[in-house]
């Protein structure tokens, strides 16, 4: 949740509180996973679908994540269908039928479940997010845990995750010169890793003196005050908690 994910427009998941997102959000994961139910993935996916149109989020976001993931699921899907006991397949006694439906299903759990993280990522800045992670955390100061620190780590992560992706596409366009041997590549790539490691370390030191500085635009301590939920986002938690409370008892 970068804010290379981002995108500043105005929709109505944009408008809602981020800890009524990271809520149900959370709790439409919890509920994919719960069990094993076909209807209530496609329930889900449906939900999914209707949110993404509200967020105005662009289907090549989603094919984008599709693409990242598309060996871990493949991976999933094999071991499921290998390994799964039950109807066979094709008359073949080492394909599951069975298996392939379970992989298939695992498969649209994980896939969903980052979906759904990637439509609040994309309606949430980073300082939202943080915002609100930190004011469900805030409970916690009960027991001495220090919230407020590890709310400030959370938003110097977030704004550092983009220079990391930067720094990542930098390496990538540099190219290796053709017809050395591999040793040379191996000294030639340990090189532009050294490059990139210093420079990220002083980009993160300069980013974290901004912030304490108050020059970047986000602050130190983001739970010095929490805002009060709106009529909207109550609602919408209050509907959204229904609807997953109906999920669960599918």
């Amino acid at each position: 949740m970068t804010r290379g994910w981002y995108r500043a427009t105005d929709s109505l998941l944009h408008r809602l509180d981020a800890r009524v997102k990271l809520i149900l959000g959370g709790g439409l994961v919890v509920s994919l996973f719960s069990g094993f139910n076909p209807a209530r993935i496609g329930l889900v996916a449906v939900v999914w679908g209707v949110l993404a149109l509200l967020a105005r989020q662009s289907l090549s976001d989603a094919w984008r994540i599709v693409k990242m993931l598309k060996w871990l699921l493949l991976f999933s899907l094999l071991l499921h269908l290998l390994f799964t006991p039950g109807r066979t397949l094709f008359g073949a006694r080492w394909l599951s039928l069975d298996g392939l439906i379970n992989g298939l299903c695992v498969d649209l759990q994980i896939l969903l479940a980052v979906l759904l993280s990637l439509l609040i990522a994309s309606t949430t800045s980073p300082e939202a997010l943080a915002e609100g992670l930190t004011a469900l955390l805030s409970p916690l100061k009960l027991v001495r845990v220090p919230v407020a620190e590890i709310g400030g780590m959370l938003v110097l992560v977030l704004h550092f995750f983009p220079l990391i992706k930067s720094e990542i596409i930098d390496l990538k366009v540099r190219k290796t010169p053709q017809g050395q041997s591999l040793l040379a590549r191996l000294r030639s790539w340990s090189v532009q890793l050294e490059r990139v490691l210093l420079r990220l370390l002083d980009q993160g030191d300069d980013l974290a003196r901004a912030i304490v500085d108050g020059t970047a635009p986000v602050s130190a301590d983001p739970l010095q005050e929490h805002r009060r939920m709106g009529l909207l986002s109550l609602l919408v938690l209050i509907a959204g908690l229904s609807g997953i409370f109906f999920l669960g008892r599918l």
